[in-house]
């Protein structure tokens, strides 16, 4: 019985939640902003040689590199009242203190103003960098990169083994850099 009771809970409360983000975007002092779309604004492949990593042309399946590391924002929202953002999904959510400086969204996340995107509070763009590497041939390793406006390849290897793009001197070794920008208005 008891089993029942928490289920039914559960799908109650899922049920309540596009009620209260609906109900925050009929309140003045907030303003809330669903998920529209996402896409690559980069996509850098980059393979090793005898002279180091030279950027390929290639067709790489961003799924398959990045699916296990990339945030989802399909169900997302963002809401915001007079000095807190709230980013929630369906069941997860996060509230934090907000500054917009110069048209980049900021937000106050352990002890320090992080970047989050741009935009104001009634269009957000969330910018998110991920990196993929194989090392000789090696497994994939996947990572999110730090969160900031520009993510430039020479930051982005040196969290990987191969330090600098002159390590990438197998030519089984693989960086693969991306940005992406998710809309919510």
């Amino acid at each position: 019985m008891m089993s029942r009771i928490n289920l039914f809970r559960n799908i109650l409360l899922l049920g309540l939640a596009p009620v209260f983000f609906h109900a925050c975007g009929n309140n003045d002092d907030t303003n809330s902003l669903r998920y529209r779309n996402s896409k690559y604004i980069k996509f850098e492949v980059y393979a090793g040689s005898d002279n180091g990593g030279v950027l390929v042309n290639k067709k790489v399946d961003s799924v398959r590199y990045f699916n296990a590391v990339m945030e989802s924002f399909t169900d997302a929202m963002i809401s915001f009242d007079a000095n807190r953002i709230l980013v929630g999904q369906v069941s997860i959510s996060e509230s934090s203190p907000y500054k917009f400086e110069n048209g980049l969204l900021y937000i106050y996340n352990d002890g320090l103003w992080q970047y989050f995107g741009y935009g104001n509070t009634g269009n957000v763009t969330v910018r998110q960098n991920y990196v993929a590497y194989k090392q000789d041939g090696g497994t994939i390793q996947r990572f999110r990169g730090p969160s900031q406006e520009a993510y430039a390849v020479e930051e982005a290897v040196m969290d990987t083994p191969f330090k600098k793009l002159s390590g990438m001197e197998n030519k089984a070794d693989t960086l693969i850099v991306c940005t992406r920008d998710s809309y919510f208005k």
